[in-house]
Parts: C-alpha cells; structure tokens; sequence
C-alpha cells in the first residue's frame, strides 16, 4: 500500500480529531447538566416550601405564587450564571488545546517541525472573549436560556394554580411524567445544542488562529462534511470546496461563499476544514508528492477528493430522499437542479417551494 501524503495524513488526523471533540462535548455536556439537575432539584425545593396551591382562597394562591417566581427566578440567574462561567473556561481551554493539537498535527503530516509555539495567554484571553456562537457571545446565549427556562416556568405554574392542580401536578409541569416532557426538558435541550455549538465554534477558533499564523504552510482550506444522511444542505453543497485561508475566506474554485465557516454555519455543524498544505516544492524543499488515496465515507472507502455529490449519486433513491426530501431529490435526479442550485445567491438555503420554482424556469 502506497504510503500516504501530507494531506492526506491530514485528512485522517482530522476524523480522528472529530471523534475526540465528540467526547469532549458529552464531558463538558454532562458538566452543564450537573449544575441544571441541582438548578431543578431546588426549583422542586422551592415549590414544596412556597406551595401556592396550599391555601384555598385566589388571593392566597396568587400572593403565593408570586413570591415563589420571585425565588425561582433569583434560583435560575445564578445557575446559569454558574453554566456561563464555566462554558467560558471550556472555551478558553478548548481554544487553547486545539490550537497546540493544530500545530502539532501540522508537523506530524509533514514530518518536519515547520509550526513552532502556539498562542500567548493574551492572544487567548482575547479570542476567547471574541468566539462568537451563531453570531453572539455564549454568556449571551446562556441569559437568554435564563431568561426563557423563567418565562415557561411562570406560565406553567400560573397555569396549573389556574387549572386547580395539586403540587405534586405542578412539579410534574416541572419534571414531566408519563413521556410527556417538562419545563427542564426544553431547557437541557437547549442546553445540549448550545454546548455542541460552543465546542465547536471554540475549536474552529483555534484552528483558524493557528492557520492565520502558518499561511506560509498553506494554499487553501478545503469543506469536509460528514457524508450521512443527517447533514444540512449548507455543507452538502460546500463539501469539498476550498478557500482562502484569509478572514475573508474567498472561495478559490467557484464554491458558495463561507459566511461562518466549516462548524459554525448552522446549528449543529459536524462539518470541519482541513488546511491543504503546499507542495514541498512550494515550500523550498525538492521532493515528489505521494499519489492520493482515500477517505472514509458511512459506506467504506470512496475516493478523497470525491464530493458529498458525487458520493449521493451512488446511493439508492431512499438514501437520496432522505437526505435532500422526497421533492428535490426528484428534481436532482431528473436533472432539473444541481447542488449550487439549492443556495441562494448570499450562500443559504432555498425552501422547496423556491427549488420547485426554479426547477420549472429551466
């Protein structure tokens, strides 16, 4: 088996990489969850001591239950205070370790040691205070998720005094019962998709930097999507494409724009860019590239430089429906839309109705 080349190495190195972050997002996950099961356990602490369906007169219930959102309120702001602060640590430390595994991982691939040191605790302190989540600061988000585990919390509970209910049914609003979800299942939810978000926003980060200050390593950043039937048609139509590696990001073979980036682009991005290395000839030193091999796909082996297009054609039409929706996937075929087609001109996702539209102007 002919041996692998920079790139290539890369490549493999990345999808061990994705794997690795996947981990570190259930630890840090399970870290949040901690702090929102005591945040819920207090919560049920409150409505015990409160009790505003302990007494029979409306004017008694609803003097209750004010004081007991007045408390519960107090009770949220500090907890997700507390989640804030330490995602705000995670992202600091995440920053920092994918960064030294950036640089590192570069040397490896070329068997040189071209990437020397890694970011100053300035430097870091600082990206970590810029890292944007979906274009807002991640103790942002987590007030807003505050905000709104508050909101739901007072409109259930003025709901189930309304309704007559007893406490051990607004606790169960709280907790959920039977399959039905309860007020705290919506908020680790959302939980769940802001960490996802920040691991990966705060590695993409990381990376980027250290490209940044190695782009005399590097030619271009090439859009890796995970070839399932679960990725968005933002990466779809990206995969494989590449870009400078500027701020700007400039697509450098006719691609649709960047706007946030490989990780960042939507909720939920499992897409990543791997930094394509220049030949050693662009870089001084007078030796051959090895010939390419390959990358894995969820079906084995297909080639590396093979597109998330390329590989859709060789699936089955249940496969194809799955991933673009019964309507567009028929339209691909018959050869009425390609995959640029699916972008507006700013780079985003047209509805079927829009697709169904153009398809019937060509």
């Amino acid at each position: 088996m002919a041996a692998l080349s920079a790139n290539e190495t890369l490549v493999d190195l990345y999808v061990e990489r994705a794997i690795d972050l996947l981990r570190l997002e259930v630890g840090t996950r399970n870290k949040v969850f901690r702090i929102l099961a005591n945040l819920e356990g207090e919560l049920v602490g409150q409505l015990a001591k409160v009790d505003p369906t302990g007494v029979p007169s409306v004017s008694g219930q609803r003097k209750r239950l004010e004081k007991l959102l007045g408390s519960v309120q107090a009770a949220i702001r500090a907890s997700y205070r507390n989640t804030s602060s330490l995602m705000t640590a995670e992202i600091r430390e995440i920053i920092d370790q994918e960064a030294v595994w950036t640089g590192r991982t570069l040397n490896t691939a070329m068997q040189f040691e071209f990437v020397t040191g890694g970011l100053t605790r300035a430097g870091l302190e600082t990206l970590a205070s810029d890292a944007l989540i979906q274009g807002a600061a991640s103790k942002d988000w987590w007030s807003r998720q505050a905000a709104g585990l508050a909101d739901r919390f007072a409109d259930e509970m003025r709901r189930g005094v309304a309704l007559g209910e007893s406490n051990a049914d607004l606790v169960a609003r709280l907790r959920g019962k039977a399959g039905q979800p309860g007020i705290m299942s919506v908020s680790r939810s959302s939980a769940e998709r802001l960490v996802r978000a920040s691991v990966q926003a705060a590695a993409n980060v990381g990376r980027e930097e250290m490209y940044a200050k190695n782009d005399d390593l590097i030619s271009s950043l090439q859009w890796h999507a995970t070839l399932d039937t679960r990725t968005s048609t933002w990466c779809i139509v990206r995969d494989g494409h590449h870009y400078s590696n500027t701020p700007e990001h400039f697509p450098k073979d006719g691609g649709p724009p960047w706007l946030e980036g490989a990780g960042k682009i939507h909720w939920g991005c499992r897409s990543t860019s791997i930094p394509i290395l220049k030949t050693w000839r662009e870089l001084g030193i007078d030796e051959d590239e090895v010939p390419e091999t390959t990358r894995a796909s969820m079906d084995g082996q297909v080639p590396a430089k093979q597109s998330f297009e390329d590989w859709l054609k060789k699936q089955g039409a249940a496969r194809q429906d799955a991933v673009l929706g019964g309507t567009v996937a028929d339209l691909w075929r018959r050869g009425k839309l390609n995959f640029r087609d699916l972008l507006d001109q700013s780079g985003r996702p047209l509805t079927t109705e829009q697709l169904r539209a153009k398809a019937a102007r060509k």
